[in-house]
């Protein structure tokens, strides 16, 4: 059994002397890679998800009109944090007026409803559906 692990010790060796993922070591854990950085730059090839570098001024704008009580809000909002993409949050709780106007316009009921660009995604749902399918990057870049 042994053998069957590398050590504690091999393991801290290896974080002191700087071979490591970028938050310990200052440097990018790619191999192919020699920049120096604490925090990865999602905009470097080797960081960004697939190969995809998108940056604020290539990514078409992303809204999300939500209410404070919705946990599919809450889901949207996480997927779109944990790719690092950028949106604006509109909170519909006490605002009926907009939301009528909303769904007037697309024709959906309930929050979230989901912008990219000028076109209407849908909601949490259709969001995850996008990841999940890969084309919600290619939907993210712009014109």
């Amino acid at each position: 059994m042994q053998g069957a692990l590398p050590s504690l010790r091999l393991f801290r060796r290896l974080f002191r002397w700087g071979h490591g993922p970028s938050q310990y070591s200052g440097f990018c854990s790619a191999r192919h890679c020699e920049r120096s950085e604490a925090i990865p730059d999602l905009n470097h090839d080797c960081h960004a998800p697939l190969g995809l570098a998108m940056t604020r001024e290539n990514m078409k704008k992303v809204i999300v009109y939500t209410t404070d009580y919705c946990p599919y809000c809450r889901r949207a909002k996480q997927l779109l944090e944990n790719k690092k993409i950028a949106f604006e949050e509109i909170d519909l709780t006490n605002d009926s007026a907009k939301r009528d106007a909303l769904q007037e316009q697309t024709g959906w009921m309930t929050v979230p409803m989901i912008f990219i660009g000028d076109e209407f995604i849908g909601g949490a749902d259709d969001l995850y559906a996008l990841e999940k399918s890969g084309k919600l990057d290619s939907k993210l870049q712009g014109p």
